[in-house]
C-alpha cells in the first residue's frame, strides 16, 4: 500500500460529506511560510499515520480545506498543530460609541 493510500484512509473526506466533530489541523513546511490546513475526523489515527510516514521518510499527501492535493516530504515537516472545531476562534466586532 502506498503512503498516499494509507494517508487517504479515514480522514481525507470530501468537503460535502457529513462529519462528526472535525478537528482542524495545520501543518507547517520547514524553511517556508507555507501552512497547509486540513480537517480530520479521527485525530489519533491521523497522528499515528503521520508518525509512521515520518519514520519511513515518505512523502505525506493531503487534501487541504480548499480541495488541493499537497505532498510534503516528511523531512520538510516543521510542525503539526491540532485544534478542535469546538474551540472559539471567531473574532467579533461591536459598535463603539
Amino acid at each position: 500500500m502506498s503512503s498516499r493510500e494509507r494517508l487517504e484512509e479515514g480522514y481525507d473526506l470530501p468537503r460535502n460529506q457529513s462529519r462528526k466533530t472535525n478537528m482542524k489541523v495545520r501543518i507547517g513546511v520547514a524553511e517556508s511560510n507555507k501552512v497547509i490546513e486540513l480537517e480530520v475526523e479521527d485525530v489519533e489515527a491521523f497522528k499515528k499515520k503521520v508518525g509512521t510516514e515520518v519514520e519511513e521518510g515518505a512523502v505525506l499527501w493531503f487534501t487541504d480545506t480548499k480541495g488541493r492535493e499537497v505532498g510534503i516530504p516528511s523531512s520538510r515537516l516543521a510542525f503539526v498543530e491540532v485544534e478542535s472545531q469546538e474551540q472559539n476562534t471567531s473574532v467579533g466586532f461591536a459598535p463603539v460609541g
